[in-house]
């Protein structure tokens, strides 16, 4: 007997041929009434465009790695399902995509196929039995203010609208969640006032306007610390994690950001840009990427001037990479993780800031992965995903997460 997702999968087959009779129309039709998913799955698997972009954005694949083993599952597949094989939607997978586009497909469309199919033998095809529980992505964003006085702000429970007054600049937060710090007219306070905007492991990004209409964001695991007024010859701010700025023009006072991160120290000096910066204590290096304008990074007796598009990296030394994929530098802005070539701890790393987890590995873990995935998936969904490009495997053990070989 056919399982739903298998009969819904040669429904779909038969619906690209043209070949569905008046009951299995019917069926189908019934099927994509069903939920607003249903008929979304439907609507991507057949149209050609989605497909070629999903095939052409989603997945790169290292076939140094791993290329074996995942040939060999999907020749195992193709032998033990040949009936399969003749229809039109698999002859067009066999003859005309690679099997690396395969797998890719597959993981764009949820693992609609792979995940709900059982080969003959009765061995998954991916080992999915060990992710047994489930953590969901952050709902909601648990950052915090710490004001001049050390009194905490929780911004998730705060109200809308006026939260604090600090020096001359008031604290609101906007009907769309939002921080705000708006600058009121009069003196200038004699002394600068900072606050500190924390954003922990677990929450959702944080976006906040500075008094001089600057923007930042901040990622889960990161914190800034800032005058709630500017004055003087410059605007100086800190930054811990990671953080994308949008910085207002001012020629008169540069914008100064600095960062630390472990024995890594350095500032970006700017006068109006966007750029990135992460600066986490567990990475093995420091990177600011320009998305625009010009910025100065210096570290120590070393200093550069980017362009857009070049990331200065700061490790033992200040290294240029030009040509930074800024796809994978924002991804995290735009509610996505981006993996190109990603080794297990690197990739790690940031499921355990997304999802507040520990990590913990068994034996010698190796491997790469490559894809984009959205960071409002539960994290078996995002560790399933992950499976179909790496050569490991999860457990979930309540708020750990095993790897293994």
């Amino acid at each position: 007997m056919k399982g739903p997702n298998e009969a819904i999968d040669e429904l779909i087959n038969k619906y690209l041929n043209n070949t569905l009779t008046d009951s299995e129309q019917a069926d189908l039709d019934q099927w994509i009434a069903a939920s607003p998913a249903n008929k979304t799955l439907f609507e991507q698997l057949t149209n050609e465009t989605w497909v070629n972009n999903q095939l052409q954005q989603m997945y790169a694949y290292d076939e140094a790695r791993g290329w074996e083993k995942i040939r060999g599952r999907l020749v195992q597949m193709h032998q033990e399902h040949p009936q399969r094989a003749a229809h039109g939607k698999w002859r067009r997978m066999y003859t005309r995509m690679t099997v690396a586009a395969c797998i890719a497909l597959a993981a764009a469309i949820g693992s609609y196929y792979w995940f709900s199919t059982k080969p003959a033998g009765g061995e998954e095809t991916i080992a999915q039995e060990t992710i047994t529980q489930d953590i969901p992505a952050p709902a909601t964003n648990r950052a915090t203010i710490t004001l001049a006085d050390q009194t905490v702000i929780f911004l998730d429970s705060s109200h809308n609208g006026e939260l604090a007054w600090q020096g001359n600049a008031k604290l609101v937060k906007l009907d769309n969640g939002r921080i705000a710090y708006e600058a009121q007219s009069g003196a200038r306070p004699a002394t600068i006032t900072y606050n500190t905007l924390s954003n922990p492991r677990g929450s959702r990004v944080i976006d906040m306007k500075l008094a001089d209409g600057s923007h930042v964001w901040l990622n889960a695991g990161s914190s800034v610390t800032f005058p709630v007024s500017f004055s003087g010859k410059e605007r100086k701010v800190s930054v811990t994690g990671e953080a994308y700025f949008e910085i207002a023009p001012d020629k008169t006072r540069p914008f100064l950001v600095s960062f630390a991160s472990g024995n890594r120290k350095g500032t970006v000096e700017v006068l109006g840009t966007h750029f990135n910066i992460n600066a986490y204590d567990d990475e093995s290096s420091s990177r600011i990427t320009l998305l625009e304008g010009a910025v100065k990074v210096t570290t120590g007796t070393d200093a550069i001037t980017l362009r857009p598009g070049q990331q200065a990296a700061v490790a033992g030394n200040l290294e240029v990479i030009n040509n930074a994929n800024l796809e994978e530098v924002m991804a995290w802005k735009n509610g996505k993780f981006f993996f190109h070539k990603a080794d297990v701890h690197t990739t790690m790393r940031q499921i355990a800031r997304w999802y507040d987890v520990e990590v913990m590995y068994e034996g010698n873990i190796e491997g790469f992965f490559n894809g984009t995935i959205s960071r409002d998936e539960n994290v078996s969904a995002t560790l399933k995903k992950l499976q179909l490009t790496g050569e490991v495997q999860f457990e979930i053990k309540d708020k750990k997460i095993i790897v293994k070989p």
